[in-house]
């Protein structure tokens, strides 16, 4: 999302840059400009809809009433807030890296998530019980990595 947005951000600040106006820039540049433009818009608006789609299909799932008033929450609701938060998402100047993770406690005070942290008991010793499992197991086979699911294990390294 960083690259798409930051490269519509490149035309203004290479004019200032250089003083000149971003139609001369454009002129400049104009059909690369046009087409790389089209390639950054579409790929933001993909990773918009993208993300639009999974958190109201997958993390809303479950959102029935709002937190503060108790109001029923509406499809609509689910799809505007999953908007609201890709564009937040997607703002480059908001973040100033592309590449770095943001923190569980950003994502829940600024973007109002729920996110459940696995990180703390009771949940983390079962995610360490399973992993430790789950090693045991793979060191049995020769595996060094494994993608397990309920009914499947798929292991994508061998021989170690």
């Amino acid at each position: 999302m960083y690259r798409a947005d930051g490269r519509l951000r490149v035309r203004a600040s290479l004019a200032e840059e250089l003083g000149v106006s971003e139609g001369t820039i454009r002129n400049l540049f104009e059909d690369y400009l046009t087409e790389m433009e089209k390639d950054c818009e579409q790929a933001r608006e993909l990773s918009v809809a993208l993300l639009k789609e999974w958190l109201v299909k997958y993390k809303f799932k479950q959102w029935t009433h709002t937190e503060t008033s108790g109001t029923v929450v509406t499809k609509e609701m689910k799809e505007q807030s999953a908007v609201d938060i890709a564009r937040t998402l997607n703002d480059p100047s908001r973040w100033h890296s592309h590449g770095s993770g943001i923190s569980m406690e950003v994502l829940q005070t600024e973007l109002k998530l729920k996110i459940e942290d696995f990180g703390q008991e009771p949940k983390q010793g079962a995610v360490v019980n399973y992993h430790s499992l789950m090693q045991d197991y793979m060191d049995k086979l020769g595996h060094v990595g494994a993608v397990h699911f309920y009914g499947q294990y798929i292991p994508y390294l061998t021989g170690r």
